[in-house]
């Protein structure tokens, strides 16, 4: 079994591994920069909007706030996340996540984030986190549509939809996870309500 603290601590040593920091607003990925290029991406969090800013060497490639339900921004961070990692063959099982410059656990990072989810919300968040797992590793299927519709979280799980091809640039194919033969994309028409 791989000691993924250590294969973490020899990332971080190494100036290679992929870093999330919490900020006061939300938080930021930071890719190694070990091409001579620094690609940072800040996410801040207010109330029903995210803030995505994407930095290459200093230079602002994308600065834009969407709406984006309580529930959702979660999901939505930690897709982007996964997403870049894959685009640039790092597997996301290794990100360093940080607090305060402390080293936590994934699962702390995220429940430690500045924002603040409704008893009401808090469902949505949890079926939201387990749709972004299965359209990784599935794609989108009608049984995940189902599920969103059922759920009342459609309007997050679209944005998900979205960041998936945009992350695919706009293409069904050729992104696989962990071995899995099904492509993200989103070719699929959800069911009508």
């Amino acid at each position: 079994m791989v000691d993924i603290a250590a294969v973490q601590k020899k990332l971080l040593e190494l100036d290679y591994a992929v870093v999330v920091r919490q900020t006061p607003d939300g938080c930021s990925l930071a890719i190694p920069n070990v091409t001579g290029i620094a690609y940072i991406t800040t996410y801040g969090i207010s109330r029903g909007k995210l803030r995505y800013k994407t930095s290459i060497n200093n230079e602002v490639l994308d600065d834009r706030a969407f709406p984006v339900p309580d529930y959702a921004i979660k999901s939505v961070i930690y897709a982007d996340i996964i997403l870049k990692c894959l685009a640039i063959n790092y597997n996301p099982v290794v990100v360093a996540f940080f607090i305060n410059d402390r080293q936590v656990e994934e699962a702390e990072f995220f429940t430690k984030l500045p924002m603040k989810i409704s008893a009401a919300n808090h469902k949505k968040s949890m079926v939201l986190e387990y749709l972004v797992g299965d359209l990784l590793r599935n794609g989108r299927t009608i049984q995940s549509d189902g599920i969103a519709t059922m759920n009342k979280v459609m309007k997050g799980y679209k944005i998900l939809l979205d960041l998936i091809e945009v992350q695919n640039d706009g293409e069904s194919d050729d992104i696989t996870i962990q071995g899995s033969p099904k492509a993200i994309g989103g070719q699929i028409t959800p069911p009508s309500e």
